[in-house]
């Protein structure tokens, strides 16, 4: 609730006015610098019907991602090796901020797996569940296509064996359609 206020008060804007989004659907490629990881994450948004409460928009987003962790993290297990791969569904809330800048708050569950190599060489297969979010900006052009980028801090919470919360930047590249 405190960033719809800080919205309206950055924005000057009245709550029952509606801001034109001109896009349907957005693909995003991302790059994320975590504290314990880095990775690639790929999401597509689904904005259906441009419907609005109080300015803000809520699309849909799916999207996959891939992690390396900190290799002393390993070196503090008792596993030699670490993989993980995810897939995650969730809902942002988008709201017009300044010309073709929008706030973004995302929320995602995720269902992966994670792949574990202990000393003697056995693997182990687990599942992950977990949660993601993020919180930044986007900038969205106003033509029907176009390229788009975006800047957020995320956290992200899960099942793993190995470590179970990361916090970091992410930095986005995408396009709308």
């Amino acid at each position: 609730m405190f960033i719809f206020f800080l919205c309206q008060l950055v924005n000057g804007q009245n709550p029952k006015t509606k801001t034109n989004t001109s896009w349907e659907n957005l693909i995003l490629l991302s790059k994320t610098v975590g504290v314990n990881s880095d990775g690639i994450k790929i999401q597509y948004y689904k904005n259906r019907g441009n419907k609005y409460t109080n300015d803000w928009i809520f699309p849909w987003t799916v999207g996959v991602e891939n992690y390396t962790i900190d290799s002393k993290l390993i070196l503090k297990s008792n596993y030699r090796s670490y993989s993980s791969g995810y897939f995650g569904i969730g809902r942002n809330a988008i709201k017009h901020f300044k010309n073709n800048f929008y706030f973004n708050i995302n929320a995602s569950i995720v269902l992966g797996t994670e792949k574990l190599i202990d000393y003697s060489s056995e693997r182990f297969d687990r599942i992950l569940i977990g949660m993601t979010t993020s919180q930044g900006l986007l900038f969205i052009p106003k033509s029907k296509y176009g390229v788009v980028f975006g800047a957020s801090v995320f956290e992200k919470a899960f099942t793993s064996k190995i470590y179970s919360f990361d916090l970091g930047i992410q930095l986005s590249v995408g396009v709308k359609f």
